[in-house]
This record gives C-alpha cells, structure tokens and sequence, in this order.
C-alpha cells in the first residue's frame, strides 16, 4: 500500500463542489498540477479546479470517487492517522480503527467535459460572498427557477425570477471590465441579455468571485485561493 497525503483546504472546495457533481475524478497534469474538471447531470453547470500535484498525493494518474461527500465526511468525522492508496481501495486509519474505502470505476461515471476555453470576456465585475450570500437567501426566498443576466448602459444586472408573472428580484453591478472599451476603432460591446438557471447560486462555494459575461450566453464565476485555481460556469437557458 502507498500513503496518501491531502491538502485539507483544497478538500474543502472539493467537498463544496459536490453539490454540482457528487463523483469526482483527479487527474494528474504534465505540469505538476491536479485538476478535476466536472459538470451536473444536465450539463448545464461544470467546474475546473486546479491545483499542486501534493495538495492530493496518491498513487497513479488518476483516481475517482463515487460521492466525494461521503468519504470527506469519513475522513473527517474521526482524526485520521493515516492514509493508504491501493488500486481501487483507500484505507483510513483513524483514532477508533480501520476503514476500507473503496473508490469508484471510472467507466461507470459520468463523463467528464473535455476541456474548457474560455476566450476573453465581453464584461467583468466582482461579486463578493457577502453579495452571493444575499442572491443566495433571495432566490431561496423566492423560489427562483431563473436569472436573466443583463448588461445595458454599462451597467450590470442580476433579475431572479420564476416566471413573467410571478416576483422578481433585480441586483445591480459596476462592471470592472467592458471588452474594447478602451479602444473607438474596434467594434464595442452591444446590449446583452439571456437566462440562466439560478440554482448555481445556491452551489457556488462560499467565496468572492471574478465573474465574467459573454454575449454568446455564458457565465463563469472564478476564485484563487493559495495556489487553488477554481472556475465555475453555466449556458444560458434554452426556453421551447
């Protein structure tokens, strides 16, 4: 058996993430970096964390787990002394004894998104997690299915919704960043609006966010923290 080491903040986020997809899939990059890139059952919503190869040492290329959630709880409900990596089992040795974790089959999961590109966005702002954490309590409140996201007079907008008829909730924004701004003779960034669904806001983790807007109908929310790259995003929503 091997030992396996983690980085228990980069657990955290990992953990967090589990609300968009409960099975995650670790693969070791060229560069000594980790990523786990992910994406919900609709695909509507992915995620891209990336982060040192010994924030997570184990044994191998790439390893997966089933419910991620389920084994953080495990090695955190009791102090773990050490743990072993040996083909598809993990071994928790904690202060009350022994657990044989098994780890899941890649070929059985979900597939992965295979890349992200992300070209250079049309508008930026920062939202805080105190402005997520008040769009969080509303789209609850409200029962929010919908956020049409607009950009109009260089102003930006949240508008959480249900449907036409039913309440509604409107946050501003001061965009950081307009595409071309800067420069008459390139072509400027028009009015934009589309819908997305608003249940991300009730699974981004708890952080201050870069968010980025492009006019083609997609949103992504983006956070570092100590050497931890993370970027969430979701399409607009295509109505019948």
């Amino acid at each position: 058996m091997n030992s396996m080491s983690y980085n228990a903040e980069y657990f955290s986020i990992i953990n967090d993430l589990a609300t968009i997809s409960p099975s995650m899939i670790f693969t070791k990059d060229d560069n000594g970096t980790t990523t786990v890139l992910r994406a919900n059952k609709s695909k509507s919503i992915f995620f891209r964390v990336v982060a040192p190869t010994n924030y997570f040492e184990y044994d191998g290329n790439r390893i997966a787990f089933n419910n991620f959630a389920e084994f953080y709880e495990l090695i955190n409900v009791f102090k773990v002394k050490n743990l072993y990596h040996d083909n598809n089992l993990i071994t928790i040795e904690n202060e009350v004894g022994k657990i044989n974790y098994v780890l899941a089959n890649e070929e059985s999961l979900m597939k992965s998104p295979s890349k992200i590109s992300l070209d250079v966005p049309d508008v930026t702002f920062t939202m805080s997690n105190t402005q997520l954490a008040e769009i969080r309590k509303i789209n609850s409140l409200l029962s929010s299915k919908y956020c049409n996201v607009f950009f109009k007079n260089k102003m930006i907008a949240f508008n959480l919704y249900t449907g036409e008829q039913y309440n509604s909730f409107n946050r501003e924004f001061t965009p950081e960043y307009i595409l071309n701004a800067d420069d008459p003779n390139s072509p400027q960034v028009g009015d934009i609006e589309f819908p997305i669904y608003s249940e991300i806001f009730a699974k981004l983790p708890d952080e201050t966010y870069k968010v980025s807007i492009y006019a083609n109908g997609f949103i992504s929310f983006a956070f570092q923290k100590n050497d931890i790259d993370v970027i969430s995003g979701t399409v607009k929503v295509v109505k019948a």
